[in-house]
């Protein structure tokens, strides 16, 4: 008794392969829970109106919406210097400091230029009916198309306005939110919401100086036809060259979604015998003496990237979403290691990797376009049937939701927006998030054949 028919020579019958499996699992090391902040504390007056499960968002399937419109370009574009992609790690790049330079990260309802499309009347529909606008940037679509990917917690600013029936919906972020994590989906990431955000801070500081160090110096700046200036910059200020672009795609449901891009340069591709735009990102060693990257790079490039694909899911989704949504030809990855372990302001270029957005997307990630879209069209359309106020989008720090809260108008600035932590790195102590009370939960989409 306890054998089935049809099991193999060396297999274990049924009854033992449980007991077993028991038997390990009370020897086997187990993985402490962690307990992560919010980034923003849940006050009790906020209702929750809304909830997202994050297993339910990656499977969504929808078709892609039409090609993008350009509705306005600003500022202009520099040319890369195809020199630095020769760059291996036996011969490393210093990165050079660029502190003289003035980079700006502004948030949806500051930016002049999305104030004034705002404003502007919109005809009817064929059928007669308003169309609902939702206004945000970049980064800002990027983490709620990745947002089934990511674990730290995270939120967004959401304003609804009733224009006599059609909406416009603003989505805003804080300043801290341009910071990317650092091994958010590692089996070990950060120990302490510190060095979580040192790591961000540093990442950050490597991006801005490695984004100056590949221009050409000297080369002409490549200004589109019908451009117009920064719309930030202040006069006498040395601003960081980059290219904004504020494009529309209409949703389903008589929607239409208003975006600011960004565009960090140019290069000229021979294969293509055209000059093709580009975003640029980089991935940060902290200790060359653990993940040897020097080493690595030269006889296992693929394997780098796939750990670090690993470690950084969600960063890199982010990533080819930005490059996807601004219509970027080229996405620039480069490879940055520290000089010396413990010094976390000197470092080296060691490579530098280019990809097509989108087949980056697809295959290295598995982040499917549609997928993305399909995101963005449910929040979207969940924006829009929200009556006129204030709300905030907060990732469940300890569990796979998305938690939709509705602000009271009563309640004051403190109240609407104070980050609890910096970062959602792992901590222990009590969930920033309350149980929401019998939440509407969102009901996966049906793929699309």
């Amino acid at each position: 008794g306890g054998f089935r028919s049809g099991f193999g020579r060396g297999q274990v019958p049924q009854r033992q392969s449980k007991f077993r499996i028991a038997q390990r699992s009370d020897w086997a090391p187990r993985r402490q829970f962690v307990h992560r902040s919010a980034s923003v504390e849940v006050r009790p007056t906020w209702k929750v109106v809304h909830q997202f499960s994050q297993a339910d968002l990656s499977k969504m399937d929808g078709p892609m919406p039409d090609p993008a419109t350009d509705l306005k370009v600003c500022g202009a574009l520099e040319m890369y210097d195809n020199t630095l992609d020769r760059v291996n790690s036996r011969v490393p790049v210093t990165l050079k400091d660029c502190a003289s330079k003035t980079f700006h990260s502004v948030t949806t309802t500051e930016d002049p230029i999305v104030r004034e499309m705002a404003m502007e009347d919109t005809p009817p529909l064929s059928d007669g009916s308003k169309e609902h606008r939702v206004f945000a940037t970049d980064a800002i679509l990027a983490a709620i198309m990745a947002s089934g990917r990511s674990v730290n917690s995270w939120d967004l600013s959401i304003e609804v306005l009733d224009n006599d029936g059609a909406k416009i919906v603003f989505l805003d972020k804080r300043d801290d939110f341009d910071l990317f994590p650092v091994n958010e989906t590692s089996s070990e990431p950060p120990s302490t919401a510190e060095l979580a955000v040192q790591l961000s801070v540093e990442l950050a500081l490597v991006t801005q100086r490695l984004s100056q160090q590949v221009l050409k110096k000297g080369h002409k700046k490549t200004i589109p036809p019908s451009a117009t200036p920064n719309p930030f910059a202040e006069k006498g200020e040395d601003v960081a060259t980059v290219l904004y672009k504020y494009r529309r795609w209409k949703l389903d449901k008589g929607i239409s979604l208003v975006a600011r891009c960004q565009l960090d340069g140019v290069l000229w591709s021979e294969a293509r015998n055209r000059s093709e735009c580009y975003v640029l990102f980089a991935l940060n060693e902290v200790d060359p003496r653990v993940t040897e990257w020097r080493r690595k790079l030269e006889a296992a490039q693929g394997a780098v990237l796939a750990t670090e694909i690993k470690n950084n899911s969600c960063t890199l989704g982010k990533w080819a979403a930005r490059g996807m949504i601004a219509g970027a030809d080229v996405m620039k990855l480069g490879y940055i290691s520290r000089t010396h372990p413990a010094n976390s302001l000197d470092h080296q270029l060691l490579q530098v990797q280019s990809f097509d957005p989108v087949l980056f997307a697809r295959q290295n990630l598995s982040l499917n376009p549609r997928n993305a879209w399909s995101i963005v069209k449910r929040f979207a359309e969940t924006c829009v049937a929200l009556p006129e106020g204030k709300y905030v989008l907060l990732k469940d720090p300890n569990k796979q939701f998305l938690h939709l809260y509705a602000v009271p108008p009563e309640a004051d600035e403190e109240e609407e927006g104070v980050p609890a932590t910096a970062s959602g790195a792992a901590e222990e102590g009590p969930s920033g998030s309350p149980e929401p009370a019998e939440p509407k939960l969102d009901e996966p989409a049906a793929p699309t054949e």
